[in-house]
């Protein structure tokens, strides 16, 4: 640059040209944190106006990396065996503590899987009808399955059987997941429960012009032409949009007039020198600059 005169802008030089900004070249002029959406490099931490404020123990939402161990405020207590409530995970056999004995043969108690035929000293004795294919008074499915089918499943054994679901059987088949709940589940979305998955980003194509969305990133919604995007696009001239069009300075597209003379923009050519169009670098207005030497500021030719 000594010699050849300043290069002209680009997207990194750390210079925040003319015609870029945050969206075009974050690297030079910074992030959009304030415009509504959650854009790429940015997160809670940078930038939580945008993208909500992180996640932390206490704000009562039991979120990924926490549980009971490390943040009973918001996972609630930990549940283990001997604490009196019987959970999904544990059975009669795990934890008699929570789940109370397993039944047996022989416990005065004619329990779920026992009936007459299996386990007369609980049961009792069969009548003498069980078995001729009629459930008949005086028999039901604990005394006679063979002639009244199997009892159904219990709620609370631990196990969601048959025809329990979460409305009918919480215990067996856990909590119902509804929009609301505070987590994003299933078949839930930002579109149909904003509550618990957050609010949807801007929509290029939707017809509404909102958050990082402008008329040079999306022209369906916002409209245009786009007076200052560097381009006289349709609809543009040099009195609607000047800085595009370059009105009246005889100049070629990309090029400004300074000083009666045609320039790329930003470059400052040295005393006794001009910008060269054809050259694309500013040369000597007449004969030679300086001394012919490298290093002299002039860049002369050969």
């Amino acid at each position: 640059p000594s010699d050849c005169g300043m290069c002209a802008g680009y997207c990194g030089d750390n210079m925040c040209q003319a015609t870029e900004d945050c969206g075009s070249c974050p690297d030079d002029c910074g992030s959009c944190c304030g415009n509504g959406a959650c854009d790429m490099g940015e997160d809670c931490n940078s930038c939580d106006v945008d993208c909500g404020s992180c996640p932390f123990c206490g704000d009562g939402v039991c979120d990924g990396g926490e549980d009971c161990a490390g943040c009973m405020t918001d996972c609630g207590p930990c549940h283990f065996c001997g604490d009196a409530v019987c959970d999904m995970d544990e059975t009669c056999e795990s934890c008699d503590d929570d789940c109370g004995a397993c039944p047996f043969c022989g416990d005065d108690h004619c329990g779920f899987g026992e009936d007459c035929a299996g386990c007369e000293v609980d049961c009792g004795e069969c009548p003498a009808s069980c078995g001729n294919g009629s459930c008949d008074a005086g028999e039901d499915c604990s005394i006679c399955p063979m002639d009244c089918g199997s009892c159904p499943d219990p709620c609370g054994d631990g196990t969601c059987d048959g025809t329990e679901d979460c409305g009918s059987c919480p215990d067996d088949c856990g909590e119902c997941l509804f929009c609301g709940d505070g987590s994003c589940d299933g078949s839930e979305t930002c579109s149909t429960c904003s509550d618990d998955c957050g609010t949807c980003g801007p929509v290029c194509g939707d017809n509404v012009c909102e958050g990082s969305e402008d008329c040079s990133n999306c022209p369906g919604d916002c409209g245009g032409p786009c007076c200052g995007n560097g381009a006289c696009d349709m609809g543009e001239d040099c009195s609607s949009c000047f800085d595009d069009c370059d009105c009246g300075s005889g100049c070629p597209d990309g090029f400004v007039e300074v000083g009666g003379e045609c320039r790329l923009p930003g470059v400052q050519c040295p005393a006794g020198m001009m910008f060269s169009i054809d050259d694309m670098e500013c040369v000597c207005m007449s004969g030679d600059c300086g001394t012919g030497m490298c290093g002299d500021g002039y860049c002369n030719g050969g």
